[in-house]
């Protein structure tokens, strides 16, 4: 009973922070310049040209870090679910254009996710599945970005090729996780006030999340 009311008193003590910690914040801050921006959008589609090029596994790992950008581009979901995206289940073509749908039991706040790509974008992913997914694989997995034993790619090792990629070609510092800021930064910038766009889009359960996290955007 002690230790319980110790930590209640800690808890209340504890100072509670609104809004993007320092380190997010700094990374939005590349994204003032319209140019980087502009650099950022453009590399998916300037990753699949390098990676045409090329052969072999660094062919497959430069479209495995083309496409899982522009997803992140288009759908920021958490990187957890980008890693564990199955071809079988939770990507549908609809019209030409990709839907991905991902259950609430495997989104961190129980919310499901859905999102609509682009017909551009819905063709490069088509196309990482055609011709990118499968090098190298010595059974069949269903998973997008496919790892060993039938397994998904592991999530450290997916997160450091996209982060180190987009730096390598760009110079741009972002985590997948902060496409999800990203993504918001830019929607409100385009849009002021639209926080329940932002809501939707990120998956919050509650409309005040978003308003702690990007007042101010």
């Amino acid at each position: 009973a002690t230790n319980e009311h110790y930590r209640n008193a800690i808890g209340n003590l504890r100072v509670q922070h609104t809004g993007l910690s320092t380190k997010n914040t700094s990374a939005l801050k590349q994204f003032d310049d319209p140019k980087v921006v502009h650099r950022l959008l453009n590399y998916p589609d300037d990753l699949f040209g390098t990676a045409e090029k090329a052969s072999g596994q660094k062919s497959r790992l430069l479209a495995q870090a083309a496409v899982a950008t522009l997803i992140l581009i288009f759908a920021p979901m958490r990187i957890k679910n980008l890693g564990g995206l199955r071809i079988d289940e939770d990507l549908n073509w609809i019209d030409g254009r990709l839907h991905l749908h991902i259950p609430a039991e495997q989104v961190k706040n129980n919310e499901e996710l859905n999102f609509l790509l682009p017909p551009g974008p819905s063709d490069r992913v088509r196309e990482y599945i055609d011709r990118y997914r499968s090098m190298s694989l010595p059974q069949a997995n269903p998973h997008l970005f496919p790892g060993r034993n039938g397994k998904a790619k592991d999530i450290t090792a997916l997160r450091r090729l996209i982060s180190n990629s987009l730096f390598k070609h760009t110079g741009i510092c972002l985590t997948p996780h902060q496409f999800r800021h990203l993504a918001a930064k830019l929607l409100l910038e385009a849009r002021p006030g639209h926080y329940e766009v932002v809501r939707k889009l990120l998956g919050h359960k509650n409309l005040s999340t978003a308003y702690n996290h990007y007042t101010g955007t």
